[in-house]
């Protein structure tokens, strides 16, 4: 299976319309061999500084820069964004091949 990610539902219902995916679950649509899911707004943030390291919580210049040794992500809080992402996770996870259709 294909799954397709836009950067909103309304392009995500326009991209499936074109591509056949006319059946609607919950989160995506699906058909033809491709998934087509959205985001919406932001569902992830850097994680804040104390979040690597707790020195870092209160900082000064002495402890500028704060560089972590790999930067991580964090998922926004909310119940509707919670319940998208798991529903991306799951279709990237028993995707064959992944489309990002973000315009800028």
């Amino acid at each position: 299976m294909k799954v397709c990610i836009a950067e909103k539902p309304s392009v995500a219902q326009e991209i499936a319309r074109v591509i056949g995916a006319t059946r609607r679950c919950e989160g995506y649509f699906e058909g033809n061999g491709y998934q087509v899911t959205w985001t919406f707004g932001h569902l992830c943030c850097l994680k804040s500084p104390d979040e690597y390291d707790d020195n870092w919580k209160c900082w000064s210049l002495s402890t500028l820069p704060m560089i972590p040794d790999c930067f991580g992500i964090r998922l926004i809080d909310g119940a509707s964004i919670r319940k998208q992402f798991n529903t991306i996770k799951k279709l990237f996870s028993l995707a064959d091949q992944y489309i990002n259709t973000y315009i800028m």
